[in-house]
């Protein structure tokens, strides 16, 4: 019921504590840990299960994400269903290369944060195999690199948790079908479970085709001491996301786009075994290893910013057929990574009191290979696709071909210690040491070659206190780091000063030296070479406020030293740099409950996400930039992308045992575009969005279900940047193209119909 979807004060800790010890409902505190029961958890998680997946009918976790938990919003910086930046408290998860990632995403206890750029691919999360997921808030040190924001952990499904054969179809606009097919069992000993998914769409905007298609399975045994469970899953997608679009543009077609395709691949398999067991009455060990590859081709065709008179014969490669109008950006990318993460857990007595230990120990490598090529192109001056218009001819001074490693260990432990029937106090710690190579393999780029070692202890504490059987507060202090990924080690403005000085150590003119990162979905990479910390203060309450309203309130501020700022020098190119310091702050709250048939829930967030020093930023497109393309921006400033209001109310209600009808209601305030650091020019405007569903049951085996996505067809868009100078492209639509605004427009009305079988 949608009543269970946001509870950000970790479930209903009041009730779940009233249970016994076998009901107890538990949370993981780390990776593959066995759990905690909730009301001794210091920080807000909010949870979701199997069927709260389903009746949600989501296009995919992240807009699952968006609509039931608290602090979620989407970006539609790619404008493709599966390919949305998730923002949790003003930190972002994302698949586009290159964009900071302050959230650790977990499967089965296995991170997957992708190595090269931390990405994280909703399309290879199959969303009909999901069993459980939670989501952290805060800096915790005990999932490890990344969570600065936070992290989430989910768990799938298997044979114990479900038997039978399932099935669910469904299609509605833009040509979308999406279909799954699962079925498991046991002996009681032995399990089985798979899962299959496909997702095939035409997309609401032109050439914008999409599909992905997941396979995942796992055989488990489970006895009296312990569990073993292997896993596997393959991924292959294939989606088009054409990016964000000139407001000009938008006001004359908001289906057409600007240039295009902007097409990724991904082609991933993996493999993992966990287990846990128990030592003794007291003591437990559990853990996991894993296997995980994902090849990834990228092609992005995009306007041209060269002048052909200021290429030689040294500066091409291939056909030497010359063309100023587009550009494809060519890319494969593949990763590898492995890793093990073992726990031990005991209860014992501390000082006299009552206490779970935890101790644990892990290590993660990523190898990728990066391989980037840029095509002169023609386009099409009606479609705007430059497929099949490529050249032949290479700019070989942007060419990219380099190899990376990362390779980090980890140490980390938790105790909680009942300090008397209602009082728990946490302490914890993780030392991360994170190792990053670079090595370029073209032999014309040895400025990219670099050895880069980081390191770190984060601690973390908290007390919570069970005021009595309805009301829990909690407190805590806790900190995260995240190492800069090898793609920001790649591209950044240390890595341009040591290409001027090779040059001048060549005789070369320096002011030949153009440095610029052309990276997938026309994003790039940073240039930190110090590691982002997050330091993060929580205060919170949870519990009853009568019999059939929960409620979850909290305070939290978290700051960050050495964040990650992305400076545009157009719409396709860029560079990051350090920011000496940023806060995100503020308040979050939802009530849920039932009323006879309705069953409703409410949550309201107040974000603000602001840099905290003076500096100058690269914005050359900015109306108020300098001479040398640089704005000001000013501590206080708000950080663009990020919108500081947000609140969501929905509702399901029950006409009687076979109808159900819901309804969603999520609104977000205006954003600062990305480029307007310093917030000198008009904001994206907020946006409120309906959706209405419906579930029909038909037989204890047979259900039907409809959903209509923004009722009221309302014209929004939920992101902007600043893009290429006006008169440096032609738009064949846009009779003068003179606002280099461009937004990430949201999809029309739309509607689904579907059916699900289970026996």
């Amino acid at each position: 019921m949608k009543a269970g979807l946001l509870i950000s004060g970790l479930l209903l800790a009041s009730s779940a504590l009233a249970q016994d010890a076998q009901e107890i409902v538990v949370i993981g505190v780390a990776p593959a840990d066995a759990g905690l029961e909730p009301g001794k958890i210091p920080y807000p998680v909010q949870t979701a299960d199997a069927e709260d997946l389903a009746n949600a009918a989501a296009t995919s976790l992240a807009d699952f994400l968006r609509g039931a938990f608290g602090s979620v919003s989407l970006n539609d910086a790619q404008n493709n269903p599966l390919q949305p930046d998730l923002q949790y408290r003003g930190f972002t998860v994302s698949p586009l290369l290159g964009l900071a990632q302050g959230i650790a995403v977990y499967q089965n206890g296995v991170r997957i944060n992708e190595p090269l750029g931390d990405t994280v691919n909703w399309d290879l999360l199959p969303q009909s195999a999901i069993g459980n997921i939670a989501l952290t808030g805060g800096a915790t040190p005990l999932f490890g690199l990344n969570s600065l924001g936070g992290s989430m952990a989910i768990d799938m499904k298997d044979g114990f948790g479900y038997e039978g054969f399932g099935a669910d179809l469904s299609a509605g606009s833009f040509g979308r079908s999406r279909g799954s097919l699962e079925f498991g069992g046991n002996n009681g000993s032995f399990a089985y479970y798979l899962n299959l998914e496909d997702f095939r769409e035409d997309g609401w905007r032109d050439h914008s085709e999409s599909d992905a298609f997941n396979v995942y399975g796992t055989l488990g045994w489970r006895g009296d001491t312990g569990q073993v469970n292997l896993n596997y899953q393959h991924g292959e997608s294939d989606l088009i996301g054409n990016g964000s679009s000139p407001v000009e543009l938008l006001a004359i077609d908001r289906a057409a786009i600007f240039t295009g395709p902007d097409i990724t691949a991904n082609d991933m398999d993996m493999v993992s075994l966990d287990f846990s067991r128990v030592i003794s009455e007291r003591s437990s060990i559990g853990g996991n290893v894993f296997l995980r590859r994902n090849d990834t081709s990228a092609f992005n065709g995009d306007a041209s910013e060269y002048d052909l008179g200021e290429f030689n014969e040294d500066d091409l490669s291939g056909t030497g057929i010359l063309s100023d109008e587009a550009i494809n950006n060519l890319s494969d990318r593949s990763q590898k990574t492995r890793g093990a993460d073992f726990q031990w857990t005991t209860a014992t007595n501390l000082f006299g009191f009552s206490s779970r230990v935890l101790l644990g120990a892990a290590w993660h490598r990523g190898e990728s290979d990066f391989d980037s090529v840029v095509e002169l192109a023609d386009i099409d001056p009606h479609s705007r696709l430059t497929t099949g218009l490529g050249t032949g001819t290479f700019v070989d001074e942007d060419a990219t071909l380099i190899n990376t490693e990362t390779e980090s260990t980890s140490i980390y432990f938790t105790s909680t210690t009942d300090l008397g029937e209602t009082l728990a106090l946490t302490v914890s710690a993780r030392s991360n040491h994170t190792d990053v190579s670079l090595r370029d393999l073209s032999g014309e780029r040895p400025e990219l070659n670099g050895d880069h070692g980081f390191s770190r202890i984060n601690p973390a504490i908290g007390l919570t206190w069970q005021a009595n059987e309805n009301h829990n507060f909690y407190a805590s202090l806790g900190e995260s780091n995240r190492a800069p990924t090898p793609i920001e080690l790649a591209c950044n403005e240390y890595v341009y000063d040591l290409a001027v000085e090779y040059a001048i150590a060549d005789g070369e003119d320096t002011d030949d030296v153009e440095f610029e990162c052309r990276l997938p979905n026309a994003f790039l990479a940073d240039p930190p070479l110090e590691d982002v910390v997050a330091r993060n203060v929580e205060l919170g309450a949870r519990g009853m406020l009568e019999e059939n309203t929960s409620y979850g309130l909290s305070l939290f501020r978290t700051d960050n030293e050495n964040d990650i700022l992305f400076q545009t020098t157009g719409r396709a190119t860029g560079l990051f740099a350090n920011v000496d310091r940023t806060r995100r702050e503020g308040i979050e709250g939802n009530l849920a409950g039932n009323l006879g048939s309705l069953n409703w829930f409410a949550a309201y967030s107040y974000i603000s996400a602001t840099f905290e020093d003076d500096f100058q930023v690269l914005s050359p497109n900015h109306d108020h930039a300098d001479g040398e393309g640089e704005i000001t921006v000013l501590a206080g400033d708000s950080i663009p992308g990020i919108p500081a209001h947000q609140f969501k109310l929905g509702a399901d209600y029950a006409f009687d045992e076979r109808l159900i009808l819901s309804l969603d209601l999520i609104a977000n305030s205006g954003q600062y575009l990305r480029g307007d650091e310093s917030n000198e020019l008009d904001e994206v405007d907020g946006y409120n969005l309906v959706n209405l569903g419906a579930r029909y049951r038909v037989s204890d085996r047979l259900s039907l279900y409809a959903k209509v996505h923004n009722l009221f067809d309302s014209k929004f868009e939920t992101f902007g940047l600043l893009g290429e100078e006006p008169d440096e492209v032609e738009v064949p639509l846009i009779e003068d193209f003179e606002i280099p605004v461009f937004l990430g427009a949201a999809p029309p009305r739309a509607g689904f119909l579907g059916l699900r079988y289970r026996f």
